[in-house]
Protein backbone atom coordinates (compact mmCIF):
# COMPACT_ATOMS: atom_id res chain seq x y z
CA UNK A 1 0.00 0.00 0.00
CA UNK A 2 1.25 3.43 -0.67
CA UNK A 3 1.60 6.16 2.15
CA UNK A 4 -0.31 9.25 1.25
CA UNK A 5 2.93 11.49 0.31
CA UNK A 6 3.89 8.51 -2.22
CA UNK A 7 0.59 8.72 -3.63
CA UNK A 8 0.55 12.29 -4.12
CA UNK A 9 4.02 11.90 -5.94
CA UNK A 10 3.28 9.09 -8.02
CA UNK A 11 0.17 10.83 -9.12
CA UNK A 12 0.62 14.47 -9.43
CA UNK A 13 2.22 14.56 -13.14
CA UNK A 14 -1.09 12.29 -13.70
CA UNK A 15 -3.53 15.29 -12.22
CA UNK A 16 -0.99 17.85 -13.63
CA UNK A 17 -1.86 16.35 -17.24
CA UNK A 18 -5.55 16.26 -16.96
CA UNK A 19 -5.88 19.65 -15.78
CA UNK A 20 -3.75 20.97 -18.85
CA UNK A 21 -6.22 18.92 -21.17
CA UNK A 22 -8.94 20.12 -19.13
CA UNK A 23 -7.01 23.96 -19.50
CA UNK A 24 -6.81 23.31 -23.23
CA UNK A 25 -9.74 21.91 -23.99
CA UNK A 26 -11.89 24.72 -22.11
CA UNK A 27 -9.69 27.62 -24.40
CA UNK A 28 -10.15 25.70 -27.86
CA UNK A 29 -13.98 25.22 -27.18
CA UNK A 30 -13.64 29.51 -26.67
CA UNK A 31 -10.94 30.13 -29.85
CA UNK A 32 -13.82 30.51 -32.06
CA UNK A 33 -15.51 34.28 -31.99
CA UNK A 34 -18.66 36.06 -31.26
CA UNK A 35 -19.41 37.97 -34.79
CA UNK A 36 -22.30 39.37 -36.37
CA UNK A 37 -22.91 38.32 -39.49
CA UNK A 38 -24.27 40.12 -42.52
CA UNK A 39 -23.87 38.62 -45.80
CA UNK A 40 -25.65 40.07 -48.96
CA UNK A 41 -26.38 38.07 -52.02
CA UNK A 42 -23.87 39.37 -53.71
CA UNK A 43 -20.69 42.51 -53.39
CA UNK A 44 -21.25 43.66 -56.55
CA UNK A 45 -24.87 44.16 -58.66
CA UNK A 46 -24.81 45.56 -62.36
CA UNK A 47 -27.43 47.86 -63.57
CA UNK A 48 -28.86 45.42 -66.15
CA UNK A 49 -32.58 44.46 -64.99
CA UNK A 50 -34.34 44.59 -62.00
CA UNK A 51 -31.53 45.29 -59.30
CA UNK A 52 -31.81 44.34 -56.18
CA UNK A 53 -29.48 42.76 -53.08
CA UNK A 54 -31.18 40.53 -50.23
CA UNK A 55 -29.42 40.50 -47.25
CA UNK A 56 -29.86 37.62 -44.34
CA UNK A 57 -28.39 38.76 -40.60
CA UNK A 58 -27.50 36.74 -37.49
CA UNK A 59 -25.22 36.77 -34.46
CA UNK A 60 -22.79 33.50 -34.08
CA UNK A 61 -19.77 31.23 -34.57
CA UNK A 62 -18.63 31.92 -38.67
CA UNK A 63 -16.23 29.12 -38.90
CA UNK A 64 -18.15 26.27 -36.61
CA UNK A 65 -21.23 27.16 -38.38
CA UNK A 66 -23.01 26.28 -34.89
CA UNK A 67 -26.92 27.61 -35.06
CA UNK A 68 -27.25 31.15 -34.25
CA UNK A 69 -27.45 32.33 -31.15
CA UNK A 70 -30.79 33.44 -29.46
CA UNK A 71 -30.09 37.33 -29.72
CA UNK A 72 -33.53 40.20 -30.02
CA UNK A 73 -34.13 41.53 -32.77
CA UNK A 74 -31.63 44.17 -33.90
CA UNK A 75 -31.52 47.04 -32.83
CA UNK A 76 -30.95 49.21 -35.90
CA UNK A 77 -30.13 47.86 -39.18
CA UNK A 78 -30.16 50.68 -42.12
CA UNK A 79 -27.88 51.60 -45.52
CA UNK A 80 -25.94 54.46 -46.96
CA UNK A 81 -25.69 55.53 -50.05
CA UNK A 82 -23.50 58.43 -50.48
CA UNK A 83 -25.09 61.05 -48.13
CA UNK A 84 -28.28 59.70 -47.64
CA UNK A 85 -28.85 57.21 -44.54
CA UNK A 86 -32.14 54.90 -45.22
CA UNK A 87 -33.26 52.26 -42.05
CA UNK A 88 -34.28 49.06 -42.65
CA UNK A 89 -35.06 47.73 -39.12
CA UNK A 90 -38.86 47.45 -39.90
CA UNK A 91 -38.30 45.74 -43.11
CA UNK A 92 -36.20 43.01 -41.05
CA UNK A 93 -38.05 39.32 -41.81
CA UNK A 94 -37.43 37.16 -38.75
CA UNK A 95 -36.63 33.48 -39.95
CA UNK A 96 -35.22 30.17 -37.98
CA UNK A 97 -32.00 28.50 -38.89
CA UNK A 98 -31.29 25.08 -36.91
CA UNK A 99 -33.51 26.51 -34.34
CA UNK A 100 -31.81 30.05 -33.57
CA UNK A 101 -32.82 33.71 -34.91
CA UNK A 102 -31.90 34.69 -38.37
CA UNK A 103 -33.08 38.19 -40.03
CA UNK A 104 -33.35 38.87 -43.79
CA UNK A 105 -34.38 41.93 -46.02
CA UNK A 106 -34.44 42.92 -49.89
CA UNK A 107 -33.27 46.41 -50.86
CA UNK A 108 -33.78 47.74 -54.19
CA UNK A 109 -31.10 49.66 -56.13
CA UNK A 110 -31.49 52.76 -57.81
CA UNK A 111 -28.77 54.79 -57.66
CA UNK A 112 -24.98 54.03 -59.02
CA UNK A 113 -22.81 53.48 -56.09
CA UNK A 114 -21.46 51.50 -53.31
CA UNK A 115 -23.97 50.93 -50.95
CA UNK A 116 -22.87 50.44 -47.43
CA UNK A 117 -25.42 47.96 -45.60
CA UNK A 118 -25.42 47.82 -41.62
CA UNK A 119 -26.92 46.68 -38.47
CA UNK A 120 -26.12 47.19 -35.00
CA UNK A 121 -27.27 44.07 -32.64
CA UNK A 122 -29.26 44.15 -29.08
CA UNK A 123 -27.01 43.71 -25.94
CA UNK A 124 -26.30 39.91 -25.62
CA UNK A 125 -25.82 38.37 -22.05
CA UNK A 126 -22.67 35.64 -22.71
CA UNK A 127 -23.28 33.54 -19.17
CA UNK A 128 -20.00 31.89 -20.06
CA UNK A 129 -17.67 35.38 -19.42
CA UNK A 130 -20.20 37.29 -17.82
CA UNK A 131 -20.11 39.65 -20.69
CA UNK A 132 -22.43 42.00 -22.65
CA UNK A 133 -21.68 41.78 -26.04
CA UNK A 134 -23.00 44.71 -28.19
CA UNK A 135 -21.67 43.95 -32.20
CA UNK A 136 -22.40 45.55 -35.19
CA UNK A 137 -21.70 44.73 -38.78
CA UNK A 138 -21.37 46.07 -42.22
CA UNK A 139 -20.84 45.19 -45.90
CA UNK A 140 -20.58 47.00 -49.31
CA UNK A 141 -22.18 46.44 -52.42
CA UNK A 142 -21.23 47.77 -55.02
CA UNK A 143 -23.88 48.98 -57.76
CA UNK A 144 -23.74 50.26 -61.31
CA UNK A 145 -19.77 50.36 -61.57
CA UNK A 146 -19.64 53.88 -59.75
CA UNK A 147 -16.96 52.98 -56.84
CA UNK A 148 -17.92 55.61 -54.33
CA UNK A 149 -18.33 55.36 -50.92
CA UNK A 150 -16.85 51.66 -49.43
CA UNK A 151 -14.53 54.33 -47.42
CA UNK A 152 -16.49 56.43 -46.02
CA UNK A 153 -17.34 55.95 -42.15
CA UNK A 154 -20.97 55.35 -40.95
CA UNK A 155 -20.58 56.26 -37.28
CA UNK A 156 -21.31 52.87 -35.57
CA UNK A 157 -19.57 52.79 -32.46
CA UNK A 158 -16.68 50.45 -33.12
CA UNK A 159 -16.07 50.48 -37.11
CA UNK A 160 -13.84 48.90 -39.03
CA UNK A 161 -13.17 51.56 -42.27
CA UNK A 162 -11.36 49.61 -45.39
CA UNK A 163 -8.33 50.97 -47.01
CA UNK A 164 -8.74 48.04 -48.86
CA UNK A 165 -11.47 48.55 -51.69
CA UNK A 166 -13.79 45.72 -49.67
CA UNK A 167 -14.90 44.03 -53.41
CA UNK A 168 -13.48 42.88 -56.89
CA UNK A 169 -10.99 40.64 -54.04
CA UNK A 170 -8.43 38.23 -55.52
CA UNK A 171 -7.80 35.43 -53.13
CA UNK A 172 -3.86 36.47 -51.92
CA UNK A 173 -4.73 40.06 -51.92
CA UNK A 174 -4.04 41.89 -48.62
CA UNK A 175 -7.10 43.59 -46.56
CA UNK A 176 -6.28 46.85 -44.95
CA UNK A 177 -8.50 48.59 -42.12
CA UNK A 178 -8.71 51.23 -39.62
CA UNK A 179 -10.42 50.34 -36.91
CA UNK A 180 -12.36 53.63 -35.31
CA UNK A 181 -14.09 53.72 -31.68
CA UNK A 182 -16.43 56.89 -31.30
CA UNK A 183 -15.05 58.05 -34.42
CA UNK A 184 -11.02 57.90 -33.46
CA UNK A 185 -8.26 55.60 -34.69
CA UNK A 186 -8.21 52.79 -32.17
CA UNK A 187 -4.37 51.48 -31.53
CA UNK A 188 -4.10 47.83 -30.19
CA UNK A 189 -7.05 46.80 -30.56
CA UNK A 190 -7.78 43.22 -31.02
CA UNK A 191 -9.14 41.87 -34.39
CA UNK A 192 -10.34 38.61 -34.97
CA UNK A 193 -10.73 36.89 -38.22
CA UNK A 194 -13.04 34.84 -39.45
CA UNK A 195 -13.61 32.81 -42.28
CA UNK A 196 -17.96 32.27 -43.50
CA UNK A 197 -17.79 28.59 -43.50
CA UNK A 198 -20.70 27.59 -44.65
CA UNK A 199 -21.46 23.74 -45.31
CA UNK A 200 -18.23 23.04 -43.17
CA UNK A 201 -16.23 23.27 -46.12
CA UNK A 202 -13.05 23.90 -43.82
CA UNK A 203 -12.12 21.03 -41.45
CA UNK A 204 -10.18 22.65 -38.91
CA UNK A 205 -8.12 20.72 -36.69
CA UNK A 206 -8.09 23.23 -33.87
CA UNK A 207 -10.04 26.59 -32.64
CA UNK A 208 -6.68 28.53 -32.44
CA UNK A 209 -6.93 27.84 -36.87
CA UNK A 210 -10.30 28.83 -37.21
CA UNK A 211 -9.90 32.22 -35.27
CA UNK A 212 -7.17 34.16 -36.81
CA UNK A 213 -6.17 37.37 -34.33
CA UNK A 214 -4.53 40.82 -35.50
CA UNK A 215 -3.59 43.90 -33.36
CA UNK A 216 -3.56 47.25 -35.24
CA UNK A 217 -0.76 49.62 -34.89
CA UNK A 218 -0.43 53.35 -33.37
CA UNK A 219 -2.99 53.94 -36.06
CA UNK A 220 -5.39 51.72 -35.49
CA UNK A 221 -4.64 49.84 -38.86
CA UNK A 222 -4.04 46.37 -39.50
CA UNK A 223 -3.70 44.32 -42.77
CA UNK A 224 -4.65 40.33 -43.42
CA UNK A 225 -3.49 38.31 -46.46
CA UNK A 226 -6.74 36.50 -47.48
CA UNK A 227 -5.51 32.55 -47.77
CA UNK A 228 -8.76 31.14 -49.65
CA UNK A 229 -12.25 32.26 -51.54
CA UNK A 230 -15.14 32.99 -49.94
CA UNK A 231 -16.43 35.65 -47.10
CA UNK A 232 -14.47 36.53 -44.71
CA UNK A 233 -15.24 38.29 -41.29
CA UNK A 234 -12.98 40.79 -39.23
CA UNK A 235 -13.96 42.13 -36.32
CA UNK A 236 -12.68 44.42 -34.03
CA UNK A 237 -13.12 44.09 -30.44
CA UNK A 238 -13.11 47.40 -27.57
CA UNK A 239 -13.58 47.07 -23.85
CA UNK A 240 -16.71 49.34 -23.16
CA UNK A 241 -17.93 50.86 -19.69
CA UNK A 242 -18.75 47.94 -17.54
CA UNK A 243 -23.28 47.73 -16.96
CA UNK A 244 -24.79 45.11 -14.32
CA UNK A 245 -25.31 41.67 -15.00
CA UNK A 246 -28.54 39.64 -15.15
CA UNK A 247 -28.27 39.22 -11.07
CA UNK A 248 -27.27 42.92 -10.55
CA UNK A 249 -23.56 42.82 -10.30
CA UNK A 250 -20.87 44.93 -12.77
CA UNK A 251 -20.03 43.05 -15.58
CA UNK A 252 -18.10 43.00 -19.05
CA UNK A 253 -19.15 44.89 -22.43
CA UNK A 254 -17.68 43.84 -25.41
CA UNK A 255 -18.03 46.46 -28.29
CA UNK A 256 -17.55 44.56 -31.63
CA UNK A 257 -17.40 46.04 -35.20
CA UNK A 258 -17.43 43.79 -38.02
CA UNK A 259 -16.78 44.06 -41.91
CA UNK A 260 -17.69 41.55 -44.18
CA UNK A 261 -15.61 41.24 -47.67
CA UNK A 262 -15.57 38.54 -50.47
CA UNK A 263 -12.21 36.79 -51.85
CA UNK A 264 -12.87 34.97 -55.24
CA UNK A 265 -10.45 32.51 -56.89
CA UNK A 266 -7.79 33.58 -60.04
CA UNK A 267 -8.76 32.46 -62.78
CA UNK A 268 -6.54 29.22 -64.12
CA UNK A 269 -3.96 29.75 -66.68
CA UNK A 270 -6.44 27.98 -69.38
CA UNK A 271 -8.88 30.82 -69.00
CA UNK A 272 -8.76 33.41 -71.88
CA UNK A 273 -8.23 36.10 -69.14
CA UNK A 274 -4.86 34.44 -68.77
CA UNK A 275 -2.69 34.94 -71.62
Amino acid sequence: MWTTKEYVYRNKFFFMAVTALTIYAALDSEASGHFLVLLPSSDSVDASGEAKVSCRLLFGHPAEQTPPLPVAQPARVGVQIGKELVLLTDRLSRGDDRGGPVWTFVFPLRRPGDHVFFAESSPYWEPAERTWLSHSAKVVVQFGGAEVGWDHPVGLPVEIVPLTRPYGLWVGNCFRGQVLHRGKPAPGVRVEVEFWNEGRRVDYPSGLLSTQVLTTDSQGVFCYGIPWSGWWGFAALVEGESQPGPDGQPAMVELGGTIWIRAVDPPRRSSPMVR
